[in-house]
């Protein structure tokens, strides 16, 4: 009885060149590091465009509530000086 073969064999026997199937293999497995990789980057972008929109955002909250401050001061000051 002949030893069974495993995928590797068939493969290999498949394609009709000796090491074509872990060669495959071997390309796929890159690929899929390569797209892990740059999926991890893309991630890390992400990360940084949302912290750096964050603090323009917090700034722009404190200035809008800065010039809402000064809008209020203005009005009393407006409606106090017209009383006397």
């Amino acid at each position: 009885m002949p030893p069974p073969q495993n995928d590797e064999d068939t493969d290999d026997l498949s394609q009709g060149r000796p090491g074509q199937g872990q060669k495959r293999r071997a390309r796929q497995a890159q690929r899929r590091m390569n797209v892990r990789t740059r999926s991890a980057e893309a991630q890390e972008i992400t990360a940084r465009a949302m912290e750096k929109n964050a603090r323009y955002m917090l700034w722009s909250v404190i200035i809008a509530c800065a010039s809402t401050v000064v809008v209020a001061a203005a009005a009393i000051f407006g409606v106090f000086s017209r009383a006397h």
